[in-house]
């Protein structure tokens, strides 16, 4: 494990490390996009790496993704490293410049996702880390099903007016973030992508991007392998 944490010192290439469907997708999509290089990592979580004293050496917080920069900065939180990256290779399609008027919605949803949109459905995910009690546990996820649907209903009201993608005909790199959030469903697979229909247009656009659109692909078949749709009611696969 101790040569995966080692960041050579004279290193001249971007380092991210990620794991298994987790935020890193957004990240090494916006990479791709760039067409950059860069050196990938896996942390596997459920043997606790990202809480093992190597990895916390490189980020303290103990999550994914964490992007380590040519000349040795160290980067976590997936949208800011998102970001940065566009903006620092001053890359107009993935993020329009400062001055630009399509900024301020640019922003504004990218802003939406991580503040709204994420929270709730880590709620969603995680109930038992938020659930004051075992017996509060199914609550707990069912009104954070409830809450972030009506936030993504917010979006889908959004792409019908505006779409087909959330800058309209321009895609962004909002675009990848939405659509991993998309892909990863709520309780069931089909949660968001099956309930919202201008969404999953955004997220099938999202899809063909010829250098990163593999990579949605593959957090998406990831997470039909282990969640059920919710058609399969039968279904014992915890999600």
């Amino acid at each position: 494990m101790s040569n995966k944490f080692t960041i050579p010192a004279n290193h001249n290439s971007y380092i991210l490390f990620g794991g298994y469907v987790s935020r890193a997708t957004a990240v090494r999509m916006v990479l791709e996009e760039l067409e950059i290089e860069y050196d990938y990592r896996e942390v596997i979580t459920r043997d606790s790496e990202h809480k093992s004293s190597e990895y916390l050496k490189i980020n303290p917080a103990g999550y994914i993704p964490t992007l380590i920069t040519p000349d040795g900065c160290k980067m976590h939180e997936a949208a800011g490293i998102c970001l940065w990256l566009a903006d620092v290779n001053q890359n107009e399609e993935l993020a329009p410049l400062p001055l630009d008027k399509d900024r301020i919605e640019f922003l504004s949803k990218l802003f939406f996702i991580t503040n709204d949109i994420q929270p709730s459905s880590k709620q969603a995910f995680f109930s038992e880390r938020y659930a004051p009690t075992p017996e509060t546990i199914s609550l707990v996820k069912d009104q954070a099903i409830d809450r972030v649907l009506e936030r993504w209903s917010v979006l889908n009201d959004h792409l019908i007016q505006s779409g087909p993608f959330i800058l309209g005909d321009r895609f962004s790199l909002v675009d990848i973030y939405l659509s991993m959030w998309a892909a990863y469903g709520l309780k069931y697979n089909d949660d968001i992508l099956g309930r919202f229909p201008s969404v999953k247009e955004c997220y099938e656009r999202v899809l063909k991007r010829p250098n990163s659109g593999h990579l949605l692909d593959a957090l998406r078949n990831d997470v039909l392998s282990y969640k059920p749709s919710r058609s399969d009611s039968n279904s014992s696969v915890k999600a």
